[in-house]
């Protein structure tokens, strides 16, 4: 339950905050498009790793958890 404490933002005020939670929105919208497409990446990696070179499924689920956990350069 909110409290009214009797302050009232003023029409600038609300077009700042619309903007700034337009942009936050606009930065999570851009994170979630990167991180599927590094995802779909690391994904389709693995499988031709599987597929070209005859890799263990286990050894290749090894390296993708590690590549998510510490980025790219873990092998």
């Amino acid at each position: 339950m909110a409290r009214n404490l009797g302050y009232k933002i003023t029409k600038d005020q609300l077009e700042w905050l619309d903007n700034k939670y337009k942009h936050r929105c606009d930065k999570v919208h851009q994170a979630c498009i990167a991180l599927e497409k590094t995802a779909q990446t690391n994904a389709r990696d693995d499988f031709y790793d599987w597929l070209d070179n005859a890799s263990p499924f286990q050894d290749i689920s090894k390296i993708s958890w590690l590549k998510h956990c510490e980025g790219k350069e873990a092998k």
